[in-house]
């Protein structure tokens, strides 16, 4: 289940960390379960995860969806704006992790130069992990403007997580399905102001690096990309703006 190089893949990791003053997993409190698969990933990799900052943030539940298409959408949104926000207060570039990693140990195993990328790079937002299928390249770090899918691995800079927390917090005043953005799952709402935002700089890892387990959900049965025609305007444009036509 942890792949066969964890000792390699811990040294990876643990330089990757070093980069990020802040770090933040997502979780529901009553997720034992979650925390506990978490607990083990990083103690096979030979991370203390104390001594290196991480930390768990006890994810919101609400009693109502209120606008949101689930109870838990709402909750997960406003889970990674408080984070968001706390990144932004604190002015450090921050690891967002939900409790659903899985960490793909060949991966990391084979990208000792994995650090020295991501600090070497210049980016406002990286996917260490999306979900949804992007070409793999020779690259480790590639840009990319389309869609992402998923939200539990990614970083972000302070001032990027400003503009963003600015675009979330404006999708909770509009009307549900508001052709800019409304209240929504989160990572719909990323790729809807990553389209809306073309000079947003995102790297994705290709292949992902950190997966997701399959588990109980609890955010509800209905996914963001329900609503992709949303998008669509927004995309179009965005790769009409990188390509120069």
């Amino acid at each position: 289940m942890m792949g066969q190089n964890p000792h390699d893949a811990g040294i990876t990791v643990a330089a990757v960390l070093r980069q990020f003053p802040f770090m933040r997993i997502i979780s529901l409190k009553s997720r034992a379960d979650r925390r506990e698969r978490v607990n083990r990933q990083f103690a096979a990799l030979g991370i203390d995860m104390a001594q290196h900052g991480l930390r768990y943030f006890d994810a919101i539940r609400f009693d109502g969806a209120g606008d949101f298409p689930t109870i838990g959408a709402r909750g997960c949104f406003e889970s990674h704006l408080l984070v968001l926000e706390d990144c932004a207060r604190l002015n450090q570039p921050a690891l967002v992790l939900e409790d659903d990693i899985k960490f793909e140990m060949d991966r990391w195993a084979a990208l000792p130069s994995l650090p020295g990328l991501i600090a070497s790079q210049s980016w406002d937002m990286l996917y260490f992990g999306y979900g949804n299928a992007i070409p793999g390249t020779e690259q480790p770090l590639r840009p990319w403007y389309g869609p992402v899918m998923t939200t539990h691995a990614y970083a972000v800079k302070p001032e990027a997580a400003r503009r963003i927390v600015s675009y979330l917090q404006a999708c909770k005043r509009r009307p549900p399905g508001d052709p800019v953005g409304g209240p929504m799952h989160v990572d719909g709402a990323f790729t809807m102001f990553r389209a809306q935002n073309p000079d947003f700089r995102t790297l994705v890892a290709a292949p992902q690096l950190i997966t997701q387990f399959s588990s109980r959900s609890d955010l509800g049965t209905e996914k963001w990309w329900d609503r992709s025609r949303l998008l669509q305007p927004f995309i179009e444009r965005l790769r009409r703006a990188r390509s120069g036509v």
